[in-house]
């Protein structure tokens, strides 16, 4: 019997513990409420929260189950291979003339007209 109310007095929400507290007082009041109701509160805010995450890891599944009714679009591609090599070089071309902005020697360490050497 002492090892049972020693037990029970150790858990806040037990039925006996509340009684012996609340003997001579009002059980009307809150406190007594919210201990009595307290496993049930707290089983139903776990229900909640496992449906909740059940729900929202579901969720993406679901909208792709409505999403898959559409018609699908064939796309076309294009395989044409495209000749990117450049075109030969024409010997009798002649040179193009020289640019008459650069009056670099090439013999001098600096240029005078831009700068670089």
């Amino acid at each position: 019997m002492a090892g049972s109310l020693i037990n029970e007095w150790s858990n806040v929400v037990s039925e006996e513990r509340n009684e012996i507290v609340f003997e001579n007082r009002n059980k009307s009041y809150g406190a007594f409420v919210i201990r009595r109701e307290y496993p049930r509160t707290v089983m139903i805010a776990l229900i909640s929260t496992a449906s909740a995450i059940i729900l929202i890891s579901i969720t993406p599944k679901i909208i792709e189950l409505f999403k898959h009714n559409k018609e699908e679009v064939a796309v076309v591609i294009d395989n044409t291979q495209i000749d990117l090599t450049p075109p030969p070089v024409d010997p009798t071309e002649p040179p193009p003339p020289p640019s008459s902005a650069s009056t670099c020697d090439g013999n001098s360490k600096i240029c005078a007209s831009c700068g670089r050497g």
